[in-house]
């Protein structure tokens, strides 16, 4: 490992002050550090120190209660809380994507169960990805003003004018014992209503630079001779976090997020010494690293790398009654009975055409349309058998608002279309596409169609030659929303969702 700087005995932690964003960013030099009681002084007399990074990513808001009635982060963070226990110099971080596509609640409120949680989880450092731009910008905001956590990224800047500014910061220094640490932010594109990569900024105000080596390079060249470890914590994608290291010298190691990868073992050599490591997604692993640094030669010695799975196999892992108090409130406060059943199904639909349809025939409920199309590659589970919840209904279609601050690629949209169009559309057979329309279509009428974003709104790509549409679609809601909202009309009909059979034992 490349790593040199001076070493202090002082608990501290310094802040950058600078947001500076551009192709041009020159990184300031970091202040003095202040003082921190996270971690415990400096022993003069050791001559080696370990430290253990306890690292998660992608958790996308699943903080709902699973089978047991126990949130997956109140096992994460109960997990982090073991490891300290073992070793009081351990940090706590987070690679982004902390919002969208989990939990109903955040539906619900609009994001703001998500960052309730989310600041519960008391990350020491944690750093924004592309999804956490999803709600608005003043979530963005409110998001980057952790009272607890370090809040990273080197790519975005702010020029708008909200009083509090932008909190997170492209670099940070903590003092952990006799160590000092930089830390350095990276957040990966925003997607388009495609659900395709697109290089513009999240929002006007916030000019993005998503040239990563670039940027890790200025990071490197302004601190890496101030501290003694030098880390980036990405998302940016475990590729895009290899070409980094291999582009740059003198990074130590990457806590990456973004590309879902679960990195099981870590091999430096491949990386220009670089330890990189990712922890999958939706908290269902998390991983830990040991790092010995040698206190004398100023390097890495003897690291030690493993990963945990958190769901299903909890057995070892005391969930934390802090975090689960807080997510049991919080989803009571903004979704209560999101978990609740809500109707039936007959058996497991496990076919997802068969999920599209019924989707389609729930959005045509919801907004009294003649016909619906369906792209089948928006599903995302299949409907169990028996009672299911809002929660159930979200999980089929799960929302990631793209571009940012719009509702999801996904959603439901509604338009009118011809009649001709429209037996076009009910004829031609696509792979991937269910279309629900009635028997008899009339071509010289016009029709009321729902369909999904991303499709009415580029007809021209994901409709079928001959295919056209009247004047601009209107937005709808969430295909969950409707979902939903057609089981409920379901169970008081005491009809199963997936089949025109009665329930047992209802009674209307």
């Amino acid at each position: 490992m490349n790593t040199a700087g001076p070493l202090s005995i002082i608990l501290s932690r310094v802040v950058l002050a600078a947001v500076l964003v551009g192709a041009a960013c020159t990184p300031k030099k970091a202040s003095t550090p202040a003082s921190d009681s996270r971690w415990p002084a400096c022993d003069p007399s050791a001559a080696t120190q370990t430290i253990s990074f306890v690292h998660i990513n992608d958790m996308h808001s699943n903080y709902q209660l699973d089978a047991n009635g126990v949130s997956p982060y109140a096992i994460a963070r109960g997990y982090y809380l073991g490891v300290k226990a073992q070793n009081p110099y351990t940090l706590f971080t987070s690679a982004g994507d902390e919002y969208e596509k989990g939990a109903v609640a955040e539906q619900i409120s609009k994001g703001l169960s998500t960052r309730a949680i989310l600041f519960g989880m008391k990350f020491d450092i944690r750093t924004i990805g592309n999804h956490d731009f999803g709600w608005s910008e003043e979530e963005v905001l409110a998001d980057s003003r952790d009272t607890y956590s370090q809040v990273l990224t080197a790519s975005i800047g702010y020029t708008g004018n909200d009083p509090l500014g932008f909190g997170a910061k492209p670099y940070v220094e903590e003092q952990v014992g006799c160590v000092k640490i930089g830390f350095f932010g990276l957040t990966t594109n925003s997607y388009n209503d495609r659900d395709q990569s697109q290089t513009i900024d999240y929002y006007p105000d916030m000019p993005t630079n998503l040239n990563f080596i670039q940027l890790a390079q200025a990071q490197i060249t302004a601190h890496r001779n101030d501290v003694d470890v030098l880390i980036g914590i990405t998302h940016e994608g475990a590729s895009a976090d290899s070409s980094t290291a291999l582009s740059t010298s003198g990074i130590d190691i990457i806590l990456g997020g973004h590309s879902h990868t679960l990195l099981t073992s870590i091999d430096p050599a491949d990386n220009n010494g670089t330890i990189i490591t990712q922890a999958g997604s939706y908290a269902t692993d998390i991983n830990r690293l040991d790092i010995t640094y040698d206190l004398k030669t100023k390097k890495i010695i003897n690291p030690v790398y493993t990963v945990t799975q958190l769901e299903p196999n909890i057995t070892n892992i005391v969930p934390d009654p802090a975090t689960q108090t807080l997510v049991t409130e919080t989803l009571n406060q903004y979704a209560p009975g999101s978990q609740s059943p809500i109707a039936h199904v007959s058996a497991a639909v496990t076919d997802y055409s068969t999920v599209a349809t019924i989707a389609g025939t729930a959005g045509m409920q919801r907004f009294s349309a003649d016909a619906a199309i369906v792209d089948v590659t928006t599903v995302w589970h299949p409907l169990p058998a028996g009672p299911i919840s809002p929660q159930d209904c979200y999980n089929s279609f799960e929302v990631e608002r793209e571009p940012p601050g719009t509702p999801g690629f996904n959603s439901f949209y509604t338009v009118s279309i011809d009649g001709a169009s429209l037996q076009a559309l009910a004829t031609q057979s696509r792979d991937g596409w269910v279309v629900v329309a009635p028997p008899t279509i009339d071509p010289t009428k016009t029709y009321l169609l729902v369909g999904q974003k991303r499709t009415l709104l580029n007809p021209s790509d994901y409709l079928p030659a001959g295919v056209s549409i009247i004047g601009t679609p209107v937005e709808g809601v969430e295909v969950w929303d409707a979902l939903s909202s057609y089981a409920t009309s379901r169970e008081k009909a005491c009809q199963y969702v997936d089949v025109d059979q009665t329930i047992p034992g209802c009674t209307p």
